[in-house]
């Protein structure tokens, strides 16, 4: 997570902008993924909605 953060500013600035309760949803994610595989598809859309300024927790 720290490297593919380090590798996109926008998604990085994003991250660092969010609330305790939107890390955490976005850290929780990552950790419930089952496979490696999994994670990383999770992570790929994670980064896209961070770059995008999107929402990161469903509501």
């Amino acid at each position: 997570m720290a490297a593919a953060l380090a590798a996109s500013p926008t998604a990085g600035a994003a991250f660092a902008a969010l609330n305790g309760a939107n890390h955490y949803s976005v850290l929780h994610r990552l950790l419930t993924a089952s496979t490696p595989a999994a994670r990383a598809t999770r992570l790929t859309a994670l980064l896209a909605v961070l770059e995008s300024s999107g929402p990161v927790s469903p509501r």
